[in-house]
């Protein structure tokens, strides 16, 4: 037993540490490559949305804070760690756009990370670059807008929950408890980081339970009530969707 458990401390070591100095090198140079397409490409205001986030954090150094996960205003896990940079830095272009700029080069690290476990070196280097040069990424990483930080925020998620699932005691229930903490933080900075906690919930729960659920499925989906609650359910999303896109 103690055997197993070293050997499994083992790889969970070798899975945190294991980072050749080539692929080091070759990641450094992935971001250092992204800073300067996201610099040379700068958006900062568009005198929308992302002045009403740094008006919040400004509020917030003054002890003044609204929580909602519906409005703007309430999106206190973007506009928390702006109003930190405010209170360190002052209120500045730079220290506006300095929490987004950070979260989207954490990004392309977290990305590396991830598909390392699943992939190897190589794949992750690419994954990596892909995104580090993908112009929706370069373009919002410069702008004041909660979705950077969502994306940076799900992808810790990710990975956390990745790490605890190759771990063991009280290292996974660790684990486990900060991707949860870690995506509560993405929903109060975008409240769409709901739907990286289900995929993680949903794919938790076929590992557990696929066989019992493929037996379900498969039963449910013959029934005239499934296919008509499946028909309204699109028909929903789709208002849904069409609705966001014709307020924006």
């Amino acid at each position: 037993m103690l055997k197993h458990q070293r050997s499994t401390d083992q790889t969970f070591a070798k899975l945190l540490n294991v980072m050749p100095s080539s692929a080091m090198l070759a990641l450094g140079l992935v971001i250092l490559v992204a800073a300067i397409f996201r610099l040379a490409f700068l958006i900062g205001f568009d005198g929308f949305d992302d002045v009403m986030y740094a008006n919040s954090a400004q509020a917030l150094t003054n002890g003044r804070f609204y929580l909602s996960l519906w409005d703007g205003e309430g999106r206190i896990g973007h506009y928390g760690p702006l109003a930190l940079f405010y209170l360190l830095l002052g209120p500045s272009m730079a220290t506006t756009l300095a929490w987004p700029f950070l979260c989207s080069l954490g990004t392309i690290v977290l990305l590396y990370r991830i598909v390392f476990l699943l992939a190897g070196q190589d794949a992750a280097l690419l994954a990596s670059a892909f995104f580090a040069l993908l112009p929706p990424a370069v373009s919002t990483a410069t702008t004041n807008v909660p979705d950077v930080a969502m994306v940076m925020l799900g992808a810790s998620a990710v990975y956390a929950w990745m790490l605890a699932r190759r771990a063991h005691g009280i290292r996974s229930a660790g684990l486990y408890l900060l991707c949860v903490l870690l995506l509560v933080w993405g929903v109060w900075a975008n409240q769409r980081t709901v739907f990286t906690g289900a995929f993680l919930l949903g794919w938790s729960l076929l590992e557990c339970y696929g066989a019992q659920l493929a037996t379900w499925a498969e039963q449910l989906m013959r029934s005239l009530g499934a296919k008509l609650g499946a028909g309204v359910a699109l028909i929903v999303a789709a208002w849904y969707y069409g609705s966001q896109q014709s307020l924006a």
